[in-house]
């Protein structure tokens, strides 16, 4: 079975989301819990329906991050 460490190929599959794919997903998550707060408070007149906005940014962080993003690259130079 071939090694696919040996392929610069395979790394390339596995390229991070652009930072428009990004952007979209975060306006989003923005606007659907924006959406669920407008909704909730119009019909209940209760203000803490807006928790749904930061509630839908953790959602969709949990969906469209990737953690392996967030981690230093090896070779940068720093030790």
């Amino acid at each position: 079975m071939p090694d696919l460490q040996d392929h610069p190929e395979s790394e390339a599959a596995v390229a991070p989301a652009s930072l428009k794919r990004r952007l979209f997903w975060l306006l989003s998550c923005m606007a659907l819990g924006l959406g669920i707060g407008l909704l909730g408070e119009h019909l209940t007149s209760d203000p803490r329906w807006f928790l749904a906005l930061p509630a839908a940014l953790a959602v969709g962080w949990l969906f469209f991050a990737n953690p392996a993003e967030c981690e230093p690259r090896q070779g940068c130079g720093r030790e």
